[in-house]
């Protein structure tokens, strides 16, 4: 099938960007995951390769806050559906998470509808 080749070049490069904004690994963990070489994965990480793929399908936003030992955390998710894609807001407590089915948007929430979604789910719980 035509241009399958280049589907699944961007599944991985959307997988790998995912990687730098989910985890700590290195580049060159990450290059031996996916057998390229370390500088290949830098250049992704740089944006000198595949800058094409929009941030906003890879990107996370979290949002912390530490109360009484406890981290309160949000974050900001690309899902695909099958209406397309949608941005879901997802709250943990530490590891334990907490999803509200109010929070699927259209377009990427702006920042400060985002900080109050956290605020609120925070208010939830500590009171």
């Amino acid at each position: 099938m035509k241009g399958s080749g280049k589907l699944k070049l961007l599944e991985r490069v959307m997988e790998i960007k995912r990687l730098f904004a989910t985890t700590d690994l290195s580049d060159s963990e990450i290059a031996e995951m996916y057998g390229v070489s370390r500088p290949h994965i830098n250049a992704i990480r740089n944006g000198k390769h595949y800058n094409y793929i929009p941030n906003h399908l890879v990107g996370f936003t979290t949002t912390h806050t530490m109360i009484g030992g406890y981290d309160y955390s949000s974050g900001i998710s690309v899902v695909e559906t099958n209406y397309g894609i949608k941005h879901l807001i997802i709250h943990y407590i530490n590891d334990e998470v907490f999803h509200n089915c109010g929070s699927l948007y259209n377009e990427r929430p702006d920042y400060d509808t985002f900080r109050e979604r956290h605020d609120l789910f925070v208010k939830r719980f500590v009171g």
